[in-house]
């Protein structure tokens, strides 16, 4: 593969602000609708389903749709690494995470970052922790007023080990009760 600048990691992104993390009610339901289209995820496969969800199921607190862990309602991030473009948005569901968020840059097809958290405070964080390796994975969570991150970067490789034990752990921990 040829690289025109010579460098392998093109990486033209920012850190975000926890606002662009906020699922606005205007931008994730459509003018009268009464559901809300959420991906679901099917263990052990590529591919998803999609579910309409009623909005009465969501809580919406100051205009905002909140993630709701315990009906494992999630959300989910698209952040484009290449240039600048709003934060796509969707929920996502079966995927069992309850709390925090985890994040990545390694991907199958585009290696933008792709993020699943519990709150927006948590996708800015473990996005932005990859922002400023310039790629990678993590994970973060917060206890106790604390965050907790967990970090693995490697510039130079699209692959990631997915047994790598400090991913795994942290992972581990963020699907516990």
């Amino acid at each position: 593969m040829l690289f025109r600048s010579g460098l392998i990691n093109h990486f033209v992104c920012e850190e975000r602000s926890v606002d662009e993390f906020h699922f606005h009610k205007h931008e994730c339901i459509k003018e009268n609708a009464t559901n809300i289209p959420v991906i679901v995820v099917l263990d052990g496969q590529l591919i998803t389903n999609k579910l309409s969800v009623p909005v009465s199921a969501f809580n919406i607190k100051d205009s905002f749709i909140e993630a709701d862990p315990e009906k494992d309602f999630l959300y989910m991030v698209v952040v484009n690494r290449y240039r600048p473009a709003p934060v796509a948005t969707c929920f996502v569901h079966r995927f069992g995470l309850k709390k925090g968020a985890i994040a990545s840059s390694v991907a199958h097809d585009s290696h933008n970052i792709i993020a699943v958290g519990t709150s927006a405070a948590a996708l800015q964080r473990a996005v932005n922790l990859v922002i400023r390796e310039k790629g990678g994975v993590s994970a973060t969570y917060q206890e106790d007023h604390s965050w907790e991150d967990f970090v693995l970067a490697d510039r130079k490789s699209t692959r990631l080990n997915s047994s790598h034990l400090v991913i795994s752990y942290a992972v581990f921990c963020l699907k516990k009760k």
